[in-house]
């Protein structure tokens, strides 16, 4: 079916031929004789449109629409005056009361089809809309759960960032504590001078990426800080070298670090993202 249609109208004849006429046109069509019915059968439900006619007895149409658009189940329904009365007044007054169309009798059967199928249309696009600005409506709602979500998942991780850096550098400036201790020890052999060398620059190194995690947040968000500066090449290289020498000795490889001729003793650039960058590529390299 096209729709639910509800003809109200106190005179048969008219009722027989409209029924037909738009049962024919595949609508699903009820009539009745007047007001009061009209108003219980459209409480009902399931009615997209009303044909009205004004001249009733008891109850005349424009009462009855002026009763359907107080009601809330009923409000909606759009409803199309049907009538005989042909002054501007009484269209006008139909049009007061909350009609959305007048057709005049006697009417012609084209236009009624045409009106009719006019003002469903208009229904259903109404429909279709506040449908659609309902399931906008829930996925605005969805999205700003997501995104309250999302915010309190952050900052829980920036929470949790903090603590646990905080808790590892604690221990950390310890280590560093006592290996520069040690190193003022005269009586200490030059290997060993040296091995406490690498450990304290391997723990400076470490001690600047858990300063770095805490800059999280600002690198997820997409603000990176580039700090430029110049430095000695050749001895980020040494150090380096003296880093991982230990850890590729144990598994039976040869760390060699040749440098090219062309290759500048002195750079500018971020020395602590650089050598990142090697400690990442040489641990993976030992490693696998």
């Amino acid at each position: 079916m096209k729709g639910n249609i509800l003809i109200v109208d106190d005179t048969p004849e008219n009722l027989q031929v409209l029924s037909a006429t738009l049962y024919r046109e595949g609508y699903k069509v009820r009539g009745v004789v007047n007001g009061f019915m009209a108003l219980k059968v459209a409480k009902l439900g399931a009615i997209d449109l009303i044909l009205l006619d004004i001249k009733m007895p008891d109850m005349d149409g424009y009462e009855v629409c002026e009763k359907l658009k107080v009601n809330e189940i009923t409000a909606e329904i759009p409803v199309i005056f049907i009538s005989a009365l042909d002054a501007t007044l009484d269209k006008v007054r139909a049009f007061q009361v909350g009609g959305v169309d007048y057709i005049t009798k006697p009417f012609q059967i084209p236009e009624v089809l045409a009106r009719v199928e006019n003002q469903l249309t208009i229904r259903n696009l109404q429909q279709e809309l506040q449908q659609q600005n309902q399931q906008l409506q829930q996925e605005i709602g969805e999205r700003k759960k997501a995104e309250l979500a999302a915010e309190h998942a952050l900052r829980a991780k920036s929470e949790f960032l903090t603590n646990m850096s905080h808790e590892l550098r604690t221990p950390l400036n310890v280590i560093l504590g006592f290996t520069q201790v040690m190193n003022r020890d005269s009586a200490i052999a030059d290997e060993q001078r040296e091995n406490l060398t690498i450990i304290n620059q391997s723990g400076e190194h470490l001690l600047e990426l858990i300063n770095d995690i805490l800059d999280l947040s600002k690198i997820e968000s997409g603000v990176i800080i580039f700090e430029e500066n110049d430095f000695d090449l050749y001895q980020l290289l040494d150090n380096l070298e003296a880093m991982f020498l230990l850890a590729a000795e144990r598994k039976g490889i040869r760390l060699n670090f040749a440098i090219a001729p062309n290759v500048p003793p002195y750079i500018r650039t971020d020395e602590k993202k650089l050598r990142s960058c090697l400690i990442n590529l040489l641990n993976n390299a030992i490693k696998f």
